[in-house]
């Protein structure tokens, strides 16, 4: 089994309508072969995306709802922050990369089980390749 984390910025290409991705596109439907870890704020920023999209009418709730079941499909396992891990590993990542506390958050992540980052993000990208942690190429 292949493990990795996975950012939001996947996930939402993978699940929005005209976001989609050929990158997004190939690791969700390989989704037989792999595993992924998210933190916790994943499904805050999951969710936060979605709702803007009712928001802004290009979602009604019932398509939201059938995209949260698809997602429930897929190996996502979210992991929980322990107390004071994003003080003590996290801000001195947003420090050090300049990375949003929330970027630095999936990186720590993929630092600590030593497991490459599934992302879409050019700037975070650009921060783990600097602090040596791998980028899931497809």
């Amino acid at each position: 089994m292949f493990r990795f984390v996975l950012d939001c910025s996947v996930t939402m290409s993978f699940l929005l309508p005209g976001q989609a991705t050929t990158y997004a596109h190939k690791l969700f439907t390989s989704h037989q072969n792999w595993e992924a870890l998210v933190p916790s704020l994943w499904e805050l920023e999951v969710s936060n995306v979605l709702a803007r999209q009712e928001q802004r009418g290009r979602l009604g709730k019932p398509e939201c709802d059938n995209l949260l079941e698809l997602l429930a499909g897929f190996n996502i396992h979210q992991e929980q922050a322990e107390p004071g891990q994003i003080f003590k590993r996290v801000l001195p990542l947003t420090r050090q990369l300049k990375l949003t506390s929330y970027d630095a958050t999936y990186l720590e992540l993929a630092i600590r089980h030593r497991i490459p980052i599934a992302t879409l993000d050019a700037h975070l990208s650009e921060a783990a390749t600097l602090h040596g942690a791998k980028i899931l190429v497809l």
